[in-house]
């Protein structure tokens, strides 16, 4: 009973909806398993396939090599967010440019910022840190991130597509991107999971392919025949869905149109 009257009242006092204050309560839940999963891996008692010999730099290059790709992931949605916030939505509409291009240069110059930061972050470990990576390792790391981009962008293009048809959804797409960064090794190895749903990330996730390879890469300082045979197949995986990206993209406008209504983005 004391628990029920805690939830209603936090519900009226501090979240619009049910929907935001669920969300919140599930991002609660993502954290608290973080912390344990964590624990769990970097702790002498258990031998797990970890590549670096601290949670610090483990994580951090996990963060790193997932950079470009969950921008590629949110970039479409968040480019045509700013978009409608500004009133230019409507005008790149009625552009004789086609919409997915003029989204495409949107989301090259938010990938090229992340890109930088990258280095950036990648020279901080290695100067100031005294971390060996080389500039082999880390040309080869960009260029399996390139290898991996189509079919980021790919995914990005069909969230976005479901925000314009669907004008809502910023919060949820929020709470995939946290599950998205635990479930694919960022903060500790897939393998601290049951050995069925590991088995699972390791066939869907191309975030776990990405991180493996790169995080490989900045161990061994080489590109394995096996990793770009592997990151290849996913380029050209990639190309082809992109193209199926765009004609979501397309179908999602034409319904906006016809719908005739304001894009103005709901929770």
């Amino acid at each position: 009973m004391l628990l029920y009257y805690f939830i209603i009242r936090e519900k009226r006092n501090n979240f619009t909806g049910w929907t935001m204050f669920l969300t919140r309560l599930f991002i609660s839940l993502v954290d608290i398993c973080f912390y344990y999963f964590a624990a769990k891996v970097f702790t002498p008692s258990n031998l797990y396939d970890v590549k670096f010999d601290s949670l610090f730099l483990f994580a951090t290059t996990g963060q790193l090599m997932m950079a470009v790709g969950l921008d590629a992931l949110v970039s479409a949605q968040r480019n045509i967010r700013l978009m409608a916030g500004d009133g230019t939505f409507n005008l790149f509409l009625i552009s004789p440019k086609p919409f997915w291009k003029i989204l495409l240069l949107s989301q090259a110059s938010t990938l090229m910022a992340t890109f930088l930061m990258v280095i950036v972050d990648l020279l901080i470990l290695k100067y100031l840190f005294k971390i060996p990576f080389t500039f082999l390792s880390f040309s080869l790391t960009f260029f399996v991130q390139l290898l991996f981009l189509p079919m980021l962008l790919a995914f990005g293009n069909i969230a976005a597509s479901a925000l314009i048809v669907m004008k809502r959804g910023t919060t949820a797409f929020g709470s995939i991107i946290s599950i998205i960064g635990m479930v694919s090794g960022v903060y500790f190895p897939v393998t601290a999971y049951p050995e069925t749903f590991s088995s699972v990330i390791k066939i869907l996730s191309p975030y776990y392919h990405l991180l493996q390879i790169t995080r490989d890469i900045l161990d061994h300082g080489r590109l394995s025949s096996e990793a770009l045979a592997l990151s290849l197949s996913f380029c050209a995986a990639g190309v082809g869905l992109y193209f199926i990206s765009i004609s979501c993209l397309n179908w999602s406008i034409k319904k906006h149109k016809k719908d005739k209504k304001p894009l103005i983005f709901t929770q």
